[in-house]
């Protein structure tokens, strides 16, 4: 397997004890994972398939976090202490990554209930990955939610609402947001559809 031998070839520096943890992680994920999964946007994976490639990440999570303290004796971390830290990272990065872009700009959104579900769904699809289920568990949305201890993005996004609100509230009134706010446009629209392009006028 060729992501054993980009693992090996840094085996040093992942073993180092001169080396923090974030550093190892930062090793694992630029030089050892993009090797592992390189043309993986076109895999068709079994449960055969994926079972190696859990077993090899898990590997090299454990030399990188080391061993777990207990009872005053070192054993090395369980599945599902490994399962827990990765669940934790992923959750990072959907909230690092993920999140701003899905709600960029969500602050004047006008959210009907179409786009309500859609926004919804593009979140619990990350998050019912990262938790390890598929539709065939049956575990609805709250449930994922509460498990991994996440905000609903509906809730997140009318957070974002409230503080651009509060935010243009406190701007001086003579700033142009501020003047736009309590604006109503006057007269009727026509009962025809409105215009799409330049060209209908």
């Amino acid at each position: 397997m060729i992501g054993n031998k980009a693992y090996c070839a840094n085996r040093q520096l992942v073993n180092s004890s001169l080396m923090s943890r974030n550093s190892k992680l930062q090793i694992y994920r630029t030089l050892v994972r993009p090797v592992v999964t390189c043309g993986s946007e076109s895999w068709t994976l079994t449960m055969e398939e994926e079972r190696p490639l859990a077993v090899f990440e898990r590997k090299i999570l454990r030399k990188i976090y080391g061993p777990v303290k207990e009872n005053k004796l070192w054993r090395i971390r369980r599945n599902d202490e490994l399962e827990a830290i990765i669940k934790k990272t992923r959750i990072k990065l959907y909230n690092t990554l993920a999140l701003p872009v899905l709600l960029y700009g969500s602050e004047t959104w006008t959210i009907k209930a179409r786009d309500a579900r859609r926004i919804t769904a593009a979140q619990m699809k990350y998050m019912r990955r990262t938790a390890g289920y598929i539709w065939t568990d049956y575990k609805t949305n709250a449930q994922i939610a509460k498990e991994l201890k996440i905000t609903p993005i509906l809730d997140k996004l009318l957070e974002y609402k409230r503080n651009w609100i509060q935010h243009v509230n406190r701007m001086p009134r003579n700033r142009l947001p501020r003047a736009m706010k309590p604006y109503s446009p006057t007269g009727r629209r026509n009962h025809d559809r409105p215009l799409k392009r330049l060209l209908d006028t």
